[in-house]
């Protein structure tokens, strides 16, 4: 069988639930990151399985997530949804996914609402921790043991979707005595929103927050008064830990 990862994921959570998961297969799998970059349009097969993963942004995940999702088609494929988020809620998410990827010729056989660190403040800063991680191969070793499903997966959420989704609330700013414009953030920016100065950001920004966590020279930050009270407020809110869920 062959095993396709295909993630969307600035600040690298979704990643590793994903590479865990396909991992767990036994395979060795093909994977797309579609974080900065759009891929190819593809098409797969019935008997291959594709692992499709994204953030949570306000419950739904981000648009531009949802636009590079399109570029690949299933054939009844088997696909697995998984959608991280960083200790509030999913909502909508894992319905949104399971909508865009049956219109897309895919049968999804099972799902993943999993945590990571919050872009905002000092949230789960240790998720996915061990645990975490060998909860999704597990997940995925009971899938592969299941018998393959043709009907609609139960999954939670509302149709139509009660979740709006956010965009760009927050904007990085740039420490210009450590910036050294060496690029990296123009490059890796999932949306383009950061001008070949390295600190010019444009309102096509999504405050995922790509760029603070990436920089190699801790020249990116987010500080502005509303910013530091919003980030307190969930540190506090979201301080207990919810669990994974996973649904076959």
């Amino acid at each position: 069988m062959k095993v396709t990862a295909v993630f969307f994921s600035p600040t690298c959570n979704t990643e590793k639930y994903v590479t865990e998961m396909v991992q767990a297969t036994g395979e060795m799998p093909v994977v797309i990151n579609v974080t900065s970059r759009d891929s190819e349009e593809r098409v797969f097969g019935p008997d291959e399985l594709v692992v499709f993963g994204a953030p949570v942004h306000g419950g739904l995940i981000p648009e531009i997530a949802a636009r590079r999702f399109s570029k690949f088609k299933g054939t009844r494929t088997p696909a697995v949804i998984v959608a991280s988020y960083g200790n509030r809620h999913y909502d909508d998410a894992l319905v949104q996914m399971q909508d865009i990827l049956s219109a897309q010729g895919f049968l999804p056989q099972g799902a993943a609402a999993v945590i990571g660190r919050h872009t905002f403040g000092e949230i789960q800063t240790d998720r996915p921790n061990a645990a975490d991680l060998e909860e999704a191969r597990d997940f995925m070793k009971r899938l592969l043991a299941s018998e393959r499903k043709e009907e609609a997966l139960a999954l939670p959420g509302n149709r139509p979707y009660l979740a709006k989704g956010v965009k760009g609330r927050f904007r990085p700013q740039t420490k210009k005595e450590l910036c050294v414009g060496c690029g990296m953030c123009v490059r890796d920016c999932p949306v383009g929103a950061i001008a070949e100065d390295c600190a010019t950001i444009s309102e096509e920004c999504i405050s995922c927050f790509r760029c603070i966590r990436h920089c190699p020279m801790k020249g990116k930050f987010a500080d502005s008064d509303l910013y530091k009270q919003v980030a307190a407020m969930m540190t506090e809110k979201l301080a207990v830990p919810r669990p994974n869920e996973f649904y076959l």
